[in-house]
């Protein structure tokens, strides 16, 4: 069975293609996985925030978290 995926260009990609896949790919790859966890945090907290364009807002006003205890869960599950 031959597995198929999207390339970024949403053309079709088969094995023999990721395999050979280029060398500045394979490159961004390996920079982006170097990176420290610090820098990870960091660039994701930066994303988030241009995405909600306002870093003052309140969160739990946005999708409030109900703490759920262990019972509740199991309780719930049965």
């Amino acid at each position: 069975m031959e597995l198929w995926f999207f390339s970024e260009d949403w053309t079709w990609l088969g094995e023999d293609d990721i395999n050979h896949s280029s060398s500045g790919e394979e490159a961004r790859l390996h920079e982006d996985l170097s990176s420290s966890l610090e820098d990870l945090v960091g660039n994701f907290d930066e994303r988030i925030n241009s995405c909600l364009k306002n870093p003052e807002v309140n969160t739990e006003e946005i999708a409030p978290v109900q703490v759920r205890t262990q019972d509740e869960v199991m309780a719930e599950s049965q």
